[in-house]
């Protein structure tokens, strides 16, 4: 049976979330790394490294403690999709799939969104990476993309474009022009819209943002802001407020970043098979922002793209991220480990954030 609590919430939340303000205020979507799911060899590596007792209550909601030092996370039902869109839901924002192997664990919550009979009520697209675009796309991803861009539910931007990601990990191989041209025509054929493309800028300097845009870009983005040094969330806050001001002072269209922050010590002292162990994870983070820091971190890059309309048409912004637990950041509600409940706290923050969001004064 699922938990009313959250779904009561949601109808309060949504019921503030239609003021008259909605039509104006932009957009934010949240990055999903769906590593939480499946028993795999990626799933069994993020438990080992929030393993630890300290890391408890970093883990996601439907985690399970089965040892002082030892997790159990496996989300991969219905029931807890169900929770998830509910808690999406309430918070207002929209999900952006990082797509890896069709049939790997890390698509299985894509897959069971997809044919979830709730999925309307969060918004979502696809993130399209090397495994996708590249290596998978005419056996699973090209139809995947064009079944989704159809859906009601399908996030579009500027009077009904249908938005899209773009994510190599591995720049050194290049964007393939040719490719992101079939994509457009694609999606254009089967929507009658010419589709909004964004580049998350990973390794590549602002300086060739005028290359990429050549490439077929229409914007671009980050997927995640590092810490330079042991930092306060406040610090990190400022950072990032600064990288908006840097793209905006170039005139280049961008969707901001918002991070729920960076600290990835957990994989210092557990590694994961994906990322080199480095002394700096024990030095560069920042810490832990309150629900409060969150919410007003998002208002503030809200009030940002509504005020610099002129680099940020889609009036869109990209959030890292829904659950990424280990690494850092994440919005999706936690485990309590003392009461064994959903901690919802940051979803609650950013929905009355977003309730009371009005378009700022000029």
């Amino acid at each position: 049976m699922r938990s009313i609590l959250p779904l009561i919430v949601l109808i309060s939340c949504a019921m503030a979330l239609g003021a008259e303000n909605h039509n104006e205020r932009p957009i934010v979507g949240v990055i999903r790394w769906d590593a939480f799911y499946g028993t795999g060899t990626v799933p069994q590596a993020v438990e080992k490294s929030l393993g630890p007792a300290k890391y408890h209550h970093r883990a996601p909601f439907f985690a399970k403690v089965t040892g002082k030092d030892k997790l159990s996370i496996n989300g991969d039902t219905d029931e807890i999709m169900a929770q998830e869109i509910a808690y999406g839901a309430q918070a207002g924002v929209y999900w952006a799939f990082l797509t890896y192997p069709w049939q790997s664990d890390l698509s299985l919550p894509l897959r069971r969104y997809l044919k979830h009979p709730d999925r309307n009520k969060v918004k979502f697209t696809l993130m399209l990476s090397d495994h996708s675009l590249i290596n998978e796309w005419d056996k699973f991803f090209k139809k995947a993309l064009l079944d989704s861009c159809v859906m009601p539910n399908f996030q579009t931007v500027l009077g009904g474009r249908p938005l899209i990601y773009f994510f190599f990990p591995k720049y050194e191989k290049g964007p393939d022009q040719e490719k992101l041209a079939n994509v457009r025509t694609l999606v254009k054929q089967k929507t009658g819209k010419n589709p909004y493309f964004i580049l998350l800028m990973h390794g590549i300097a602002q300086k060739e943002w005028p290359e990429m845009k050549k490439l077929g870009y229409d914007a671009s983005t980050q997927y995640a802001q590092f810490a330079r040094k042991t930092m306060s969330f406040a610090a990190f806050d400022k950072q990032i407020r600064g990288d908006w001001k840097s793209w905006a002072t170039k005139k280049y269209q961008h969707s901001p970043l918002l991070s729920a922050g960076w600290d990835n010590r957990p994989r210092y002292y557990n590694p994961v098979p994906w990322v080199k162990k480095s002394k700096h994870m024990l030095s560069r983070y920042c810490e832990t922002p309150t629900p409060q820091e969150l919410a007003a971190h998002f208002k503030a890059g809200m009030d940002f793209v509504y005020k610099n309309k002129g680099v940020c048409e889609a009036q869109n912004l990209l959030m890292y991220a829904w659950n990424e637990h280990d690494e850092g950041g994440w919005l999706c509600p936690t485990l309590d480990p003392k009461t064994g409940k959903p901690d919802d706290s940051r979803v609650k923050a950013v929905c009355e954030m977003m309730s009371k969001w009005t378009p700022p004064k000029p």
